[in-house]
């Protein structure tokens, strides 16, 4: 779906033992530059993610480099099948790559009890496509000429969004999420440190111009983004403030 001369939503269905979800996946395209892919779905969902971006025009090798926002599975679950149809380099914050390359194990990992009580759970964390990490970004990076990294720790210890400064494009990660346009945190239940989260929220509504948000759990919001970027932060910093 083309948003933008520079910006694709490219959102993939997944059905499987974890349930059903939506993952909207971003694609950039930016003067110069091969694509650059957001994310990486589910472990085994490789052929649809591809098939999403033939949808949009993009064929195998087409994409440079693939953006990991963090580590949990839904975000890189097929990374390296997708990393090495398309030829793409991967990129992630320093903080994030150990996890990514399945180094350490992933901060969320199920427990070996719940693991053994649901063999099939274990199936799937077991097809993780954990893969090397080519370059490490830090916040205030700038990528391909106008992709600037954003550091939103919370939700993962290395959580990044990303800012395409043409565009003014805000690709939230899960540091934020929404429902039918309407913005709101991230989920409490997968969101480790709230503390952390709220402060990147409150970040992020800093920013003096944004004309679109993509989270990876609800999509594209376009109604008066950044005025809604505000609410949410002022929110959840009043559920958290002292009585």
């Amino acid at each position: 779906m083309r948003i933008t001369e520079d910006f694709h939503l490219i959102p993939v269905t997944f059905h499987g033992h974890l349930g059903s979800m939506v993952m909207n996946l971003s694609l950039i395209v930016l003067p110069g530059y091969r694509a650059t892919l957001v994310d990486a779905s589910m472990p085994n969902h490789a052929t649809e993610v591809q098939a999403a971006l033939a949808a949009d025009g993009f064929s195998p090798g087409d994409i440079g480099q693939i953006i990991v926002t963090h580590h949990d599975i839904d975000h890189i679950g097929s990374l390296a099948q997708i990393a090495a149809a398309n030829g793409a380099t991967i990129l992630a914050h320093p903080v994030e790559a150990p996890y990514i390359t399945g180094a350490k194990k992933m901060v969320k990992y199920p427990t070996e009890e719940i693991l053994a009580q649901d063999p099939k759970r274990k199936e799937v964390f077991d097809q993780i496509g954990f893969a090397p990490v080519d370059q490490l970004i830090e916040d205030g990076e700038i990528l391909c000429g106008g992709i600037r990294v954003i550091a939103t720790q919370g939700h993962c210890p290395g959580h990044i969004s990303l800012f395409v400064e043409r565009s003014k494009i805000l690709i939230s990660g899960d540091a934020l999420t929404s429902a039918e346009g309407k913005l709101a945190g991230p989920g409490v239940r997968a969101t480790p440190d709230m503390p952390a989260a709220i402060k990147s929220v409150r970040r992020l509504a800093g920013l003096p111009e944004v004309a679109a948000i993509v989270t990876y759990h609800g999509g594209l919001v376009t109604d008066d983004p950044l005025g809604q970027l505000k609410r949410v932060a002022d929110e959840l910093e009043a559920v958290t403030a002292p009585a």
